[in-house]
Parts: structure tokens; C-alpha cells; sequence
């Protein structure tokens, strides 16, 4: 205790030094101030430059968001998820040019989409009640549609994995310029990207005082139970970076409303949000199959194999060489040996690991070089492309059913690394009728007896 007094007598000044500008008892430091910007998910809301990087495949997957606003046509939707209530989740179809929203709620699954083509302005920010140790759910994404002139929003919190989903809608090509523009901070003329959701939110908030709506009514006529009508300005509470905008641009000129959205977005109605066409599924694309001579041959095959399904999870030749022709035979032999298989991916940094299955092929002919992908679903139904070539890793990687057969090591009797074989023991030829054989060694211009 002496120690301890004498200690405490020679302490005539101490200093205390706080991390952020503003602290609250009772609870967490809630984001504000420096704090705020320090972290990169923060600096990401108003700089999305530093959320894109170079080597990203922009790759779209599914986000479990846990609250969903929606304005279509000057009415307003507000779903909200929890664990005895309906689930959603968002992933963007960058394949297909298109987002999807999936809900589920009292065992309905409904899957609405809407255009890549009708997206004109993009905003994330961190939302004001967060606080600095939650990691997940505290920030809002907000994406402007135009469809025929008329704007649709849709704005989503994501329930996980905060960073990991910024970073990947950063990097979609189709969220890059309208992200970027409107986070610009220029002295000149608003872009668009900026003037859309000033002028939407002017006349939102005009609109609740005088008690007109903004646009006349169209769009989807109902949704599913689990949304719940409100109105337009609680659904602009509910984004916090059209508030960022309107507090940073606040007295700035604008245009008018209608005459900005003659000009941006697309007068295709098939890109405005609306519920999804259902798709076959894999058991039912092979089911049709049954009839053709491809089923016959398959049937045939696994009757010779006792109903084992054997798979050699490695690119054989018929994939190298199909895997950039769009043709029927192509798409056959793919369809014919992934079809249905499950697979795995392990994820990175950027992405969460994935399980699934493969349900068919697309496509891809805007990509250098065009090329056949793979699409695997989740247990959840989002869809996720994949390039044919990651397909024999992810197979190796998953737990697959007793009847189906992985071969994991390619045997070297029948690849070219026989005939070098051939050739380190100096025969320098090949007697084999085999037919991989035979062109194995017309690659490496070595006689065939």
C-alpha cells in the first residue's frame, strides 16, 4: 500500500487519448469521424477505386442480405429478414446481364430479376445506427434503374461478410462506372450518375408533402406476403448514400426529373424489375435427353458401367478442343460428363467457398477467347459461373454419392505422356490402335505403326 500511495502522489498529470470523435456510454463507439474512414470497407463507401482491383475476375456471387427496399412506379416495398421469418438473398448474373433478388418465405421461393442494361447510378454507405464492433450488416448498397423513364431502386443490406461483398460488387463491370461517378466529387456540372438520386429524393420528398405520388403507379401489381408496403420516404431513410450525396451537394443545380430519365437508363421494359421465368432444372434437361440418340448412348454407357457413373476429373481432349466450339456436339460431350456432378471451391479472400452442382452450360461469346462455361447452384438456388477449366479441381474437392466413380489422376497410358515415355526408352513409335494414342503421336510427329 506504501508503494502504492507513493506511486500515486508523483502522478500529477496523466493524458488520455480517444481513437474516434465521438463516444457514447452504455454502449459501442458507433462509427463517426476519423474512426470511420479508417478501416478499407469505410473508405471503399466514398472511394470505390480502392475496393477494385486488377486481377479480379469479376465474378458475381450470392449475398444473404437481411433487409431489402424496394421502389417501383412510386410505391415502396420493404422486406425484412430474420429467423423465423422470410430469407432473401442477391447475387448478380453477370453472364446474363441481369441481378436476381430470391425470397423465401412460408415455403414459397420466388426469383425476381432485373437488367444490367436499366442501371444508371450506384451508392454504398456505411449506415448511421452501426457501430464499430459490428462486422457484419452496417452498410447499404443502393442501385437507380430507369425503365422507360421511369426509376426503380433497389437497395439491400448484406447479413455477412461486409468487405468480402463490397469488394465484389466493386468489381462487376456493370457496377464500375455507375459506382465511380457517382462518388464524384467535381466542382462542374453533376454527372447523371449523381443527378438521378438528388432529383429522385427532391421529388420523393415533395411528392409526401403535397401527397401526389411521383410517378403514376406500374411496375409489379403485388409481391409476395413477405413484402410490406411503406412509404417512399421511410424507404429513403433506409439510403444512407443518397443521404452522403444530398448532404454533399446540398444547393447544387439540377434538372428535372423527367427529362433526366428520358435520357439514361433503357427503354426496354423486359429489363425492369419482375418476377423470374422458371427454369428447367438438371434433372429435368436430362430427362428430356432420354429419347435422343445422346440418351440412348448414356443409357447404354451406365448400363455397361452397373449404374456407377465414372468421371475422369481432368481436361481431356475432347475438353480442350470443345470448350471453345459452339456447337451442339460440343455442348453435348460437356453435358454428358459434368452434368449434375457436385463440385466445391474453397473461395479466397474475395470470394466465400461455394458447394454445388453443375446444371448447365452457356455461352460465352463476348469473352476473348469465347468459350462454354460452367453454371453450378447452390444450395440455395443462386446460380454461379464458372469456367469450364476450374471444373476438375472442384470436382476432386466434393463429396460426391456412392454411384458416381472419380478418377483423380490421369493415367499415362492413354495421354501423351505414354508416347514421351515411349520416347525417353527410345522405340520412337507407337503399335497401339488406341485412338488417344494415335493422336498423341501425330501431335509430336512420331510414326504410328
Amino acid at each position: 500500500m506504501g508503494v502504492a500511495e507513493a506511486t500515486n502522489r508523483r502522478l500529477r498529470t496523466f493524458t488520455l487519448n480517444f481513437r474516434a470523435s465521438l463516444a457514447k456510454t452504455g454502449g459501442l463507439t458507433q462509427f463517426d469521424g476519423a474512426l470511420k474512414r479508417r478501416s478499407l470497407l469505410a473508405q471503399g463507401m466514398e472511394q470505390p477505386l480502392k475496393l477494385m482491383k486488377a486481377s479480379s475476375k469479376g465474378r458475381g456471387r450470392s449475398i444473404e442480405v437481411s433487409d431489402i427496399t424496394l421502389v417501383l412506379g412510386g410505391q415502396a416495398w420493404h422486406l425484412e429478414c430474420s429467423l423465423d421469418g422470410p430469407a432473401a438473398w442477391f447475387q448478380p448474373q453477370p453472364t446474363r446481364n441481369e441481378f436476381h433478388v430470391s425470397v423465401y418465405s412460408m415455403g414459397e421461393r420466388l426469383t425476381y430479376t432485373v437488367g444490367f442494361g436499366a442501371l444508371v447510378s450506384v451508392t454504398m454507405e456505411i449506415k448511421p445506427e452501426s457501430r464499430v464492433g459490428d462486422v457484419n450488416g452496417v452498410f447499404a448498397i443502393t442501385m437507380f434503374f430507369v425503365v422507360a423513364g421511369e426509376v426503380q431502386v433497389v437497395s439491400i443490406v448484406p447479413l455477412k461478410s461486409d468487405q468480402s461483398a463490397c469488394v465484389m460488387l466493386a468489381n462487376l463491370a456493370a457496377l464500375k462506372d455507375p459506382l465511380l461517378r457517382a462518388a464524384s466529387t467535381g466542382s462542374g456540372t453533376l454527372p447523371i450518375e449523381v443527378q438521378v438520386p438528388l432529383a429522385w429524393s427532391s421529388a420523393v420528398l415533395s411528392s409526401e408533402a403535397s401527397g401526389a405520388p411521383v410517378d403514376s403507379p406500374s411496375g409489379i401489381n403485388s409481391l409476395s406476403c413477405a413484402w410490406a408496403r411503406t412509404t417512399l420516404t421511410d424507404a429513403l431513410v433506409r439510403m444512407p448514400g443518397v443521404h452522403r450525396l444530398i448532404s454533399y451537394h446540398e444547393g447544387k443545380p439540377l434538372g428535372d426529373l423527367g427529362d433526366l430519365t428520358a435520357g439514361c437508363g433503357s427503354k426496354d421494359t423486359a429489363l425492369s424489375f419482375a418476377l423470374a421465368r422458371p427454369k428447367a432444372s438438371a434433372k429435368r434437361i436430362r430427362k428430356t435427353k432420354k429419347g435422343t440418340a445422346q440418351g440412348k448412348k448414356k443409357k447404354r454407357k451406365e448400363a455397361e458401367r452397373e449404374d456407377v457413373r465414372q468421371v475422369n476429373a481432368w481436361m481431356e481432349e475432347e475438353d480442350d478442343r470443345f470448350i471453345n466450339e459452339n456447337s451442339d456436339k460440343a455442348l453435348s460431350w460437356l453435358e454428358e460428363k459434368w452434368l449434375g456432378l457436385s463440385v466445391h471451391d474453397h473461395g479466397d479472400k474475395d470470394y466465400d467457398p461455394l458447394s454445388g452442382e453443375v446444371t448447365s452450360f452457356l455461352w460465352r461469346g463476348d469473352v476473348e477467347p469465347p468459350q462454354w462455361v460452367s453454371q453450378i447452384q447452390d444450395e440455395e438456388g443462386a446460380v454461379t459461373d464458372y469456367s469450364v477449366l476450374e471444373l476438375p479441381e472442384m470436382v476432386k474437392e466434393a463429396q460426391h454419392p456412392d454411384d458416381v466413380l472419380v478418377h483423380f489422376d490421369q493415367p499415362e497410358d492413354t495421354c501423351i505422356g505414354y508416347v514421351l515415355e515411349q520416347v525417353r526408352e527410345g522405340s520412337g513409335a507407337c503399335s497401339d490402335d488406341d485412338r488417344c494414342r494415335i493422336d498423341c503421336c501425330y501431335k509430336l510427329k512420331i510414326p504410328v505403326n
